[in-house]
This record gives C-alpha cells, sequence and structure tokens, in this order.
C-alpha cells in the first residue's frame, strides 16, 4: 500500500479561475458573436476533461474509488456521464440526447414542456390519475414525458 504523499503528483489540475475567466468573458459582453459563444462552450469540457484524466491516472495508480463516500462516487459517475453528453453535442453536431441530464443532483428528472404562460417547461414527474368510488389511483407516474 503506497503512502498518501505518493499519489500528490495525480492531483487533479483545477483550473476553476481559468474556466471561470473564460466563461465570463464571453458571458459579460453585450452582444457576443456566434462564432465566440461556440468556442467558448467547446473550451468547457475541456478543463472537465483534465479533472477526469487526472482521477483516472489515480486509479490507474492504485486507488480505489470504493474508498469514496456513496454520494461522491454517485456525483463522479453523473459528472462523467454530462461530459460524455456534453462531447456528442459538441462533436456530433446532435440537437438532443435521450434521457439528458439536465439537473446534477436529480439526474432523473426531465424537462416536459407544457407551454404554459408561467413557465413554458416544466421539470417533475408527469402522473396519470383516475378516480373510482372517491379514490384516486395513480396507474402511471414517469419522469419521462409521455403522451
Amino acid at each position: 500500500m503506497r503512502k498518501h504523499s505518493d499519489f500528490h503528483k495525480y492531483k487533479p489540475r483545477y483550473d476553476r479561475g481559468r474556466a471561470s475567466a473564460a466563461f465570463l468573458n464571453v458571458a459579460k459582453q453585450k452582444k457576443p458573436r456566434r462564432r465566440k459563444i461556440k468556442a467558448a462552450i467547446r473550451r468547457q469540457p475541456d478543463y472537465l476533461q483534465l479533472n477526469l484524466d487526472a482521477i483516472d491516472a489515480l486509479t490507474a495508480a492504485g486507488v480505489a474509488l470504493s474508498l469514496l463516500k456513496t454520494h461522491w462516487w454517485q456525483k463522479l459517475l453523473v459528472i462523467s456521464e454530462l461530459h460524455c453528453q456534453q462531447r456528442i453535442l459538441l462533436y456530433a453536431k446532435a440537437r438532443s440526447i435521450p434521457d439528458r441530464i439536465v439537473n446534477f443532483v436529480h439526474r432523473h428528472a426531465r424537462p416536459i414542456v407544457r407551454g404554459k404562460a408561467r413557465a413554458a417547461v416544466e421539470f417533475g414527474a408527469k402522473i396519470s390519475v383516475f378516480v373510482r368510488n372517491g379514490f384516486a389511483f395513480l396507474p402511471r407516474i414517469s419522469w419521462d414525458p409521455y403522451n
């Protein structure tokens, strides 16, 4: 078993400051050009890829990810899945992905387009309810939109 100090060279690169500055450089512009917006969006997953590569190097060096607490393990899985989805959207020039993650904490939540005046898109479970003899029954509940 290696000492904790042996794994220090695999420390993830924490480029949050650079990523934030690159985002704000475009976000603060009054009317940024489409090319600048696309370039800024393409750069963001690269910052995340550096950290994911460092985590992969740690696991290759012998650190067991099973030592992580459950919620950290789940967040790491969500982040890696989200990164894959963003790469598909960027490089495959796809417009949509089935079961796209839109909420980091509640990864099962899906947007449902309602077209209402208050909010065009709602998030939450969609349910079917019927009442029989004064009792309400839920035959179907789903986080995915359905008709």
